[in-house]
């Protein structure tokens, strides 16, 4: 577990300076645009070549529970469209570390609805580490 997330890291650490670099020719919305159709197009491949009899039972859990839909939608828009356009807007005349490491408090955020929507426990130990995150951006403000 740890590799992987030291490689999701990674990963997610590169993608910051990539899109800085990228608002240098681009506009937010075409970087929007764009990635969201590279991304698209890449998933779909991989998850039919890989992943085409898990897709198709989803496909039937989501025709069962229709809801689902307009779950689905509301949270790619919320996202894909609204999240990365403050964030590239945002990151496009700030520094790169600085605004990933503010947006990366989104775990307060999480054990906070959590919490409240999921019924889901947090402990001394989980309290205590939220308060560091909030402390730390709070650093990276000042």
């Amino acid at each position: 577990m740890l590799l992987e997330c030291v490689i999701t890291s990674s990963i997610f650490g590169i993608s910051p300076v990539i899109n800085k670099y990228f608002l240098k020719f681009i506009s937010v919305e075409g970087i929007i645009l764009f990635s969201g159709l590279f991304y698209s197009l890449f998933i779909l491949l991989y998850l039919l070549f890989f992943y085409q009899d898990n897709i198709t039972k989803d496909f039937h859990s989501l025709n069962q529970n229709k809801h689902l839909y307009a779950l689905l939608g509301v949270s790619a828009f919320f996202i894909f469209i609204v999240a990365n356009y403050f964030y590239l807007t945002v990151i496009k005349n700030n520094s790169a570390y600085l605004i990933t490491a503010i947006v990366a408090a989104y775990p307060i955020f999480t054990a906070i609805l959590g919490y409240f929507l999921l019924n889901e426990y947090i402990s001394i130990a989980h309290s205590v580490g939220i308060m560091f995150i909030f402390l730390g951006v709070f650093l990276l403000n000042w």
